[in-house]
């Protein structure tokens, strides 16, 4: 068995998939296919993706949906709302609190681009068998807990749901 710091070949290949997965061209043309040319990042797809499943929801409530910190969470809900894809308002019972939801706009724009990613995700994962896709996500659900226990622990970080 390799030491902790030498990796076996097939650790290796985990971690070049891992890598491609992240910054490969071919991932590039896969969110360009998903977003197309949209003026907003990945961060703030997925903002408005947790907005709008919430329907409205308070900042903590986003930042830890999305798993980053507040303030992260708040400049991409802000980015949202100049581009009025959200609006913040008070809540009735409390004047300090503050929550957002989507606008038509923004529901809107979630859906086109959530039906395109179902169609290319139903594209990609056709290619597996369904027992291939079942152990798929069983075994990526168990990535992302490793890596939550990993990371996670003691750093006060949110944890990933595996239903997410």
């Amino acid at each position: 068995m390799p030491s902790r710091r030498q990796l076996t070949e097939e650790q290796l290949r985990i971690a070049r998939a891992m890598r491609e997965l992240r910054r490969g061209s071919a991932m590039q043309r896969f969110r360009e296919r998903v977003y197309g040319h949209s003026a907003l990042d990945m961060g703030q797809h997925d903002a408005l993706e947790v907005i709008v499943a919430l329907g409205e929801a308070r900042m903590g409530d986003v930042a830890a949906a999305l798993r980053v910190d507040p303030s992260t969470a708040t400049r991409a809900v802000s980015r949202l709302e100049e581009a009025g894809l959200v609006e913040r308002r008070r809540v009735d019972s409390d004047a300090r609190a503050v929550v957002v939801a989507p606008t038509r706009a923004g529901t809107a724009l979630y859906e086109r681009a959530a039906d395109t990613a179902r169609a290319a995700l139903a594209d990609l994962f056709g290619r597996f068998d369904p027992d291939e896709q079942a152990a798929l996500a069983d075994l990526l659900d168990r990535l992302v807990t490793g890596l939550d226990d990993l990371v996670a622990d003691g750093a006060g970080l949110p944890r990933a749901s595996v239903s997410d």
